[in-house]
């Protein structure tokens, strides 16, 4: 219950995107019906879902904004080729 309340989280203060949007839903959902409700895994937990949920909402406001991604490795395809020496040259 912890790897999905953390998964939630991590989610929530992510990017914008389906992942954000499954995450704001699943923080707000205020039913307890499902054994991994938000209030649900909070209650197991020993966390007060409401506090819980002031404490995720501040720390996603308190984040700095997000510098865009860039690729750790360049598309191999877009890299530049090694340049071939011309044969021409050789004598």
């Amino acid at each position: 219950m912890l790897a999905v309340l953390d998964n939630a989280v991590q989610n929530y203060c992510g990017p914008a995107g389906r992942p954000r949007a499954e995450a704001e839903h699943w923080l707000a959902a205020r039913n307890s019906h499902s054994p991994f409700s938000f209030k649900t895994i909070c209650e197991v937990l020993g966390l007060d879902p409401d506090a819980a949920q002031r404490a995720i909402r501040g720390f996603r406001e308190r984040m700095p904004p997000r510098a865009q991604k860039r690729r750790m490795r360049p598309n191999s395809r877009s890299r530049a080729r090694p340049s071939r020496v011309n044969p021409s040259w050789r004598a």
